[in-house]
């Protein structure tokens, strides 16, 4: 590893990925934001590679092709400012070898409304979690080539793979825990708004 070599982790909530803000006009008008947010934030970070949470499931679930994060991409490749871009998640066949269930399978079996109270999103959060250390051992394992060369990478994941969203569930370690426990030098960017944990008390 290079000592320059840094992981800048930006934290969302996963709503800001999907390309349907299905005629919500707040969610719509935020999610603009977030992409030129990303956009600023690839263009002062000229050939990082950038890794999302995301997989084709996560494309049918949001009611589109792409994520948020493809489409910025694509936009900076016709600006001639191109950035390598992979899916790290697992898709719904390599969930199903690995016996990780998908998040509506998650609500199905704890029997759990679309939306849901804090107290319910605690139920929810405590259940999904046990299969992180799973799906982040992939993680690492579509990103290891990646960090063997040396160059930043820029991930994209939900809030509550890390430190400052995994607060309300005990013992737990955030992804970026487990990447400074591998060496790697890591940044939570903290400039933006786009992950709020509702369980944090200010």
């Amino acid at each position: 590893m290079l000592d320059m070599q840094t992981i800048y982790i930006l934290a969302i909530s996963h709503e800001f990925q999907g390309t349907n803000p299905e005629g919500n006009q707040a969610l719509a008008n935020q999610t603009r934001e977030f992409k030129g947010y990303l956009k600023n934030k690839l263009l002062n970070l000229p050939g990082i590679i950038v890794a999302e949470e995301w997989c084709k499931e996560s494309s049918h679930e949001s009611q589109g092709n792409k994520s948020n994060v493809e489409s910025v991409i694509e936009e900076l490749e016709k600006e001639d400012k191109k950035a390598e871009y992979l899916k790290i998640e697992m898709d719904k066949t390599e969930r199903e070898s690995f016996g990780v269930p998908l998040p509506h399978e998650v609500r199905e079996k704890l029997n759990l409304p679309w939306k849901m109270t804090l107290e319910q999103q605690l139920l929810y959060d405590k259940e999904h979690f046990k299969y992180f250390s799973i799906r982040e051992a992939y993680w690492l394992g579509k990103l290891k080539r990646y960090l063997e060369t040396g160059k930043s990478i820029f991930l994209i994941v939900g809030g509550n793979h890390t430190s400052i969203g995994n607060t309300h569930i005990e013992n737990a370690k955030g992804f970026d825990q487990r990447l400074s426990g591998l060496g790697y030098k890591v940044e939570i960017l903290n400039d933006n708004d786009y992950f709020r944990n509702l369980f944090q008390v200010t």
